[in-house]
């Protein structure tokens, strides 16, 4: 069938979706040497259905943050699970929860923090970053707020590389135009950098009116 509203990371060779179809399966594929990828298996389901979720993986951990219920309620939980060698993933449990509720958000993970960036909370599209620091057990001890995005944004596209963090595209505001602006920053000791604002740069490159919509990009960092 068709998949909606989804999160997709890749990890350890595997490629990991979650949050589709306001479900609880999660599936997962190996990705061959070619770049193709194999046969989609179910692993160990979520503990509640998820649609418009964020989905990171970082240090054996794979984490479903945010997104809306079954019922299409926003929600601020954060699930994570550790990842087996086999590709599957182990029991799903709680951590700390986002401080607001919410979903379409992005993010990326680098040096051992997950980044959360923009989303929709409370009808409005958002400035916010956050960032949480990973435990060795998985678990997330408390989410700080980054500086802020120069735009809100939603339905949009993030990816970390090298200690930069980027935001592309997405909605300025709920059902506005699509904007094709693309801002960076600097990830400095786990925060983007007070001393480096969000900068805009390459929307020469993204075709205007450009969203994202739920799919998220994330930089693949080796386990």
């Amino acid at each position: 069938g068709a998949f909606l509203r989804q999160s997709l990371v890749a990890y350890g060779g595997y490629l990991y979706l979650a949050g589709f179809n306001a479900s609880t399966t999660v599936l997962y594929s190996e990705i061959n040497s070619d770049g193709s990828i194999g046969v989609w298996n179910e692993t160990t389901v979520l503990p509640a259905a998820r649609s418009y979720p964020v989905t990171l993986a970082s240090n054996g951990y794979i984490y479903v943050i945010g997104g809306k219920s079954s019922g299409g309620v926003a929600q601020s939980t954060v699930y994570y699970a550790p990842i087996n060698a086999n590709g599957t993933v182990g029991a799903w449990s709680t951590t700390t929860a986002l401080p607001d509720i919410g979903f379409d958000f992005s993010g990326g993970v680098n040096g051992g923090y997950l980044y959360v960036t923009g989303g929709e909370v409370g009808g409005n599209a958002e400035y916010q970053v956050l960032y949480g620091k990973q435990n060795t057990d998985g678990t997330i001890s408390t989410w700080n707020t980054a500086s802020l995005l120069s735009e809100r944004t939603n339905q949009h596209a993030s990816a970390v590389n090298s200690d930069f963090i980027y935001v592309l595209g997405g909605y300025k505001s709920v059902g506005s135009t699509a904007t094709s602006s693309v801002f960076y920053s600097q990830i400095n000791n786990g925060k983007s950098s007070r001393d480096t604002f969000w900068g805009l740069g390459l929307s020469d490159y993204v075709p205007t009116g450009t969203y994202m919509g739920s799919t998220t990009f994330i930089g693949v960092f080796a386990p």
